[in-house]
Formats: C-alpha cells, structure tokens, sequence
C-alpha cells in the first residue's frame, strides 16, 4: 500500500471580513480521502480487509462519501455496489461529478426508483461482504474522530488557550456527536443541520446510542441541501479570495453563513474551523450555478 496521509493536518490562521478565526485542515489530508472521510474510513483504511470481497452503501449520486468508499474499494480491491434512487442525466455525463469518478474506479450502481428507503434500511451483509451505511454513522467512524479530537486537544493545550469553540458540519452527524465525546472539556462544540432537520441530527445521534452530551446546534431552517442560492456561493467565493482556501460548497457554504449570523458566539474565545474536504464535488455545483446564472 502507498503512503497516505490520515491524521495529523495542518491549521491554518486566516482572516475574514475582520474575524479571525483558525481552520483545521483536514482538506489537506490524502486526496481521496480527505476530510471527514479519512477520519470516518480510518478503520477500513488502516486494516486489512482480507476477509472481504464487496462494499455495499448507499446515498446520492453528488456524494462526497460515495467517491471516498469507492476509492477504498479500488486501494483494498473489492467490489463496490452503491445503491442510489436514480440517476440523474446530467450527472451522467458530467466526467467530473463524483458519480463518474466512482463509476471509473469499478463502482456499480443499482437504481431503486420505488423501494429506495426499504432496500436500504434493510440491508443485511452477507459473507464476505461489508456495508457501509450512508454517511459512515457507524461505530466504527469513532476511531479516527478519537484521532481527529486527540489532534485538537494537543493543538489547543500547546496554545495554552483557556477556552475554545469549534465548528464541523454535520450530515448525518456522526463525525460531531464522536468528536464531541473526545474533546478536552474547555472545548465547545458547534454543528449545522447541512442535509436534514436539527431533530434530524438527534435520531441519528440517538440510533448511535448517544442520548446526552451533544454538540451545540445552529439551526438552519432555510437552506436545503444541494439547493443553488446564489448568496452561498457569492460569501463562499469571497471566503475563499480572502483565505486563500477552497471550502465545500454544500457543508461549508451553509456552515459560513450560519457562522456569520451568530458571529457574537464565536468573536468572544479562539474560534477553530474544521475544514471536512469535500472540494472535489465543488466542479459539478459551479457548472450548476453558472446553468442558473444563464437562466
């Protein structure tokens, strides 16, 4: 196996309209699994997977998390099977979604146009098989987020910070309810409901097993997931003129915006930024963006 870079990035300090903030830089880990990926995939990344010969998973076809397990499978060499509920054209031909890169590293989809929710929330593995569900909200995602928070910890005792806010986004939250668990106790933890509702994130939590000690919530109750708004890209881009960064344009983009409508929470202590990668998606939502534009 070649080198890859899991655990251990870079933060960066950096400047945005006055604030100042920090930014994990979980983006710059390995490319094809870097963000919140390396650390969810960590586990399957660092072990063998001798006694198995096909990943199973599911979700939609712009999933940052699909083209992740897809290049695990190609690294382990497996067979990858993604359950998706159907396919869109212009994904299809767009050769730089992530559908195509996963399609291009072996993975096969199967269409599940009327029975998508019951298929995949029975799904049972077999011998020799392994699923992984969608988002990685599974147990074993909490090793390389004990990793991520361990990282965190050193960083923020060596900077001899008496307090510290930190921000992840959240999908199905499986990476902010772990981190939660691990972080030093002078750390608060805050998340956004990026894909669902914030009761949304509590199932999710609850069906972990986690039924107190959460994560504080930003609300978002404006922005769907995967939607264009043309004020997300336009904060987004001047974010990334001002730092130098290339962020998500799903998680983060959402994320900023709520940031900046709660600012006063996060000017009064040190404010970290984990930046979860993601960009590889970011191609695909500009041509969609500049689609809507020309309309």
């Amino acid at each position: 196996m070649f080198h890859m870079k899991l655990n251990n990035s870079p933060t960066s300090k950096v400047q945005y309209n006055g604030f100042t903030f920090y930014v994990k830089r979980d983006d710059l880990l390995d490319s094809r699994f870097n963000g919140n990926k390396a650390r969810k995939l960590y586990s399957f990344l660092t072990h063998s997977l001798d006694d198995i010969d096909t990943i199973i998973s599911y979700g939609g076809v712009q999933s940052n998390a699909m083209y992740a397990i897809s290049e695990l499978a190609k690294l382990k060499q497996k067979k990858f099977i993604y359950y998706i509920k159907q396919l869109n054209k212009t994904i299809q031909v767009n050769n730089t979604s992530n559908y195509l890169l996963s399609v291009q590293n072996g993975m096969q989809t199967l269409e599940l146009l009327n029975n998508y929710t019951m298929v995949t929330q029975n799904l049972s593995a077999k011998p020799h098989e392994l699923i992984i569900k969608q988002g990685g909200a599974e147990d074993y995602a909490k090793h390389g987020l004990q990793q991520l928070a361990n990282e965190i910890n050193d960083w923020f005792i060596s900077n001899n910070f008496k307090k510290l806010n930190v921000f992840i986004a959240s999908g199905t939250g499986t990476s902010a309810i772990y981190l939660q668990q691990y972080l030093h106790h002078n750390i608060t933890l805050y998340t956004a409901n990026c894909v669902g509702s914030p009761e949304y994130l509590f199932q999710q939590w609850n069906t972990l097993g986690f039924y107190s000690n959460y994560p504080q919530i930003l609300a978002n109750t404006k922005y769907r997931f995967a939607n264009l708004y043309p004020e997300l890209l336009i904060t987004m881009l001047n974010i990334q003129q001002q730092t130098n960064i290339e962020f998500d344009l799903l998680y983060d983009s959402v994320s900023f915006q709520l940031i900046m409508e709660n600012l006063p929470i996060f000017t009064d202590k040190p404010f970290l930024y984990i930046h979860c990668g993601g960009t590889v998606g970011n191609h695909s939502m500009l041509q969609r963006y500049a689609h809507l534009a020309k309309k």
